[in-house]
């Protein structure tokens, strides 16, 4: 199985999730900053990124995990995906796309504002209170892991 965490205009909250269902990060508590820093792609997202689907890691179970983000439209990105899959024969059921969207796409534009401005520490900052904000549903979002008795 692969898994596509989706952000839009954002690296943060699908780093974060991506960290989550890695087990690079603890599910129980808040993470601390300096442990979402060092999470692979958690950083504002320039225009490079835009679209580029980024391998992040494998689970012990072998899943794949990726993440991506695109500065508008991701329904039209996650059809495109769909599209793709269907093009190439393979199920639906092989990626799974979980967006991690932010209710407000500014404040992504000020952590890029403020890491253009060199202010590196202040967008780290800022994403993490993102991914603070939005913990208890980047933890929601991941699969549901069976359990040894199903």
């Amino acid at each position: 199985m692969n898994y596509l965490y989706l952000g839009l205009a954002d690296y943060y909250l699908p780093a974060a999730a991506a960290a989550l269902h890695l087990k690079l990060l603890n599910t129980e508590g808040l993470p601390s900053r300096q442990q979402l820093s060092a999470v692979p792609y958690f950083r504002p997202v320039t225009a490079a990124d835009e679209g580029l689907i980024r391998f992040v890691g494998q689970t012990v179970e072998g899943e794949q995990i990726y993440l991506v983000s695109v500065s508008k439209y991701p329904e039209i990105f996650v059809r495109g995906i769909h599209s793709l899959l269907s093009i190439y024969q393979i199920p639906l059921s092989a990626v799974v796309v979980i967006p991690c969207i932010l209710e407000n796409p500014q404040v992504s534009r000020w952590c890029r504002l403020l890491e253009r401005l060199g202010w590196h520490s202040a967008a780290q900052q800022l994403g993490t209170r993102l991914v603070y904000n939005r913990l208890p549903d980047l933890k929601r979002m991941l699969p549901d892991k069976p359990t040894a008795a199903e």
